[in-house]
């Protein structure tokens, strides 16, 4: 009751107020011209009926955009192409004068572009932080890897010298073993490029095929077992420190940029990854957008991780060699992360570079410490001399250090053969002269450059027969095509190893370079080049058990008559029945 009262009250004062606003009106010499001509008074009542309108209900007519909804990641994709185009702009004038471009220039292009509420650059101008007037954050990184303008003349040059001593690598002698000494505790390694481009014929791709078959084939050699995840495999989670403490080395290959906006809006100082992940505006789903940021990548908005997100639960590392190949990865906190949770070595960039040199080094590296050579004597030659400092346009800038720097760190060293028991043969497992089909279900991430029977990229589900003879196995692959009646059988020659962990499990690790396909509808065979490394790891409960479970680990680059090209890692389980 009180309540209408005040209402009908507060509708009396305006009542009046207008009647004394009107009376006012009426007394001027304008309100006199307006009644006199009928044209002017209609256009009056007009114009005030219309502000009249808009004033009550003006504020309900537009409804904000959602930072991260539907829209909202519109209008970011909208001004991130607007920011590239000066970007580039901006590029093409510094590396050629750039004691004469100004990036207050660039900032202020950007700033003026409609809906951008702010615009800052981190401190050595390497990367642009837009907010939004709807709260929407996003940066821009000014300089990237896979970016051909950085081929500077001096890194040319390097580049080329590389290329030489890659192209005359030769064995090199085990050195004998010393009293004192380190290496990583675990014989696991851990891949991650998200942007592996899967083309022989990309010179910027992170880690393309050959090189990623070559640092495998190193890793293996050693004892290693190599866990590959390219592409759509480098999830957030994977560069999360509970998963990499698992590993004795760990390889990262992808873009980052140091002192990035979050998605919650902060400006930080840390150091930010590049995952491959494209984010889908569902911000509730992830736990700390603090540690969250996002950047454009080949055209979508892919996620970035922090230090601090990479560094949650890292303790303790198995004295790892850690590799980060990514612009500024040794310029913050990263390093020091890494190396204070357990890393026995830390080798990143302290500025900007390109991609092609750093996929000489890191095979250059790593053949030489496959070879039993010690950390620092990889890293004695006069090249590295050349590629340590930064060049033209602080280009370059590659560091490596050892936590311990007065005692030896190896990768390997010669007597430290992986142990196997003697005791047991594997004649003697539950696996000899047993015969399993096997199905395959996990997920296939790769390129195709001619359509086939299979999607590379995604779930899939693959039939197998293996069978355990006294010593080895026949591995058999069975695909069915477009008919029932059409079906290959693949027939592998297997340059494998078999480790022997109890009765119960073994790990098999196997290679093959060349395979004998057999079509039976036209009865012919070929040959298909093949280079592949693929990881089983099986289970048995007893000696009489039908069934048996297991991990599946593989990379495959395969080149075939026809000018057909896969490259694909997989990764899943596997579920065996006994049918021998």
């Amino acid at each position: 009751m009180e309540l209408n009262k005040n209402s009908n009250s507060a509708m009396e004062i305006e009542e009046n107020s207008n009647r004394m606003n009107l009376k006012n009106l009426m007394s001027s010499g304008i309100a006199k011209t307006i009644l006199k001509n009928k044209k002017l008074l209609f256009l009056f009542i007009s114009i005030t009926i219309s502000f009249s309108c808009n004033k009550e209900n003006g504020d309900n007519n537009t409804e904000p955009i959602e930072p991260y909804g539907e829209q909202g990641l519109v209008l970011i994709e909208k001004i991130a192409e607007e920011c590239e185009r000066y970007v580039n702009t901006y590029l093409d004038q510094y590396l050629t004068q750039s004691n004469n471009v100004n990036i207050n220039d660039l900032i202020h292009k950007i700033k003026v572009i409609e809906e951008v509420d702010e615009v800052s650059t981190n401190d050595d101008n390497s990367v642009i932080r837009i907010r939004l007037k709807n709260g929407a954050c996003f940066n821009h990184l000014i300089f990237r890897a896979d970016d051909e303008r950085l081929m500077t003349e001096d890194i040319e040059n390097i580049y080329q010298q590389l290329l030489d001593e890659n192209n005359q690598l030769k064995n090199v002698e085990l050195n004998s073993a010393e009293s004192n000494y380190t290496a990583p505790t675990v014989r696991k390694a851990l891949i991650l490029a998200p942007y592996h481009y899967n083309n022989l014929e990309h010179d910027f791709s992170f880690l393309p095929p050959d090189r990623l078959n070559n640092l495998t084939v190193y890793l293996k050699s050693v004892g290693y077992d190599v866990v590959p995840f390219i592409n759509n495999g480098v999830t957030i989670d994977r560069l999360r420190g509970d998963y990499l403490k698992q590993f004795g080395v760990i390889y990262i290959a992808t873009h980052g940029g140091q002192s990035f906006q979050s998605l919650s809006g902060k400006n930080t100082s840390m150091f930010f990854l590049a995952t491959s992940i494209v984010f889908n505006g569902n911000i509730s789903s992830y736990d700390d957008i603090d540690n969250l940021a996002l950047g454009k990548i080949d055209g979508k908005l892919r996620l970035f991780v922090s230090e601090k997100w990479i560094s949650k639960n890292l303790n303790s590392l198995p004295n790892s060699l850690v590799y980060i190949d990514a612009c500024w990865s040794a310029k913050g906190e990263l390093k020091n992360l890494f190396l204070g949770n357990g890393a026995g070595v830390y080798v990143g960039w302290i500025n900007k570079y390109p991609i092609p040199i750093a996929n000489e080094i890191v095979i250059n590296v790593f053949y030489k410490l496959s070879k039993g050579m010690e950390f620092d004597e990889v890293y004695s030659g006069p090249l590295w001399s050349l590629i340590t400092p930064a060049y033209s346009f602080d280009v370059g800038g590659y560091f490596h250090y050892k936590r311990d720097p007065n005692t030896p760190f190896y990768l390997t060293k010669e007597e430290e053969d992986e142990e196997e028991d003697s005791e047991i043969q594997f004649k003697d497992t539950y696996f000899a002269n047993t015969k399993w089909n096997i199905n395959l279900v996990g997920n296939a991430v790769g390129n195709e450059l001619i359509k086939t029977v299979w999607s590379i990229n995604g779930p899939f589900d693959q039939k197998r027969m293996i069978e355990f003879t006294q010593n080895s196995m026949l591995f058999t692959d069975n695909y069915d095509i477009d008919h029932p009646y059409d079906i290959l059988y693949l027939i592998a020659p297997l340059n494998q190893k078999i480790t022997i962990v109890n009765k119960g499990e073994i790990i098999v690790s196997f290679t093959r370079d060349v395979s004998t396909w057999y079509q039976p509808e036209d009865q012919t065979y070929y040959l298909s080049d093949i280079l592949s490394s693929y990881e089983y790891t099986f289970k048995m409960e007893s000696a009489n058990s039908q069934f048996l479970s297991g991990l599946l680990n593989g990379y495959t680059s395969w080149n075939e008559v026809g000018d057909y090209h896969m490259y694909a890692s997989f990764n899943g389980t596997c579920t065996g029945t006994r049918i021998r």
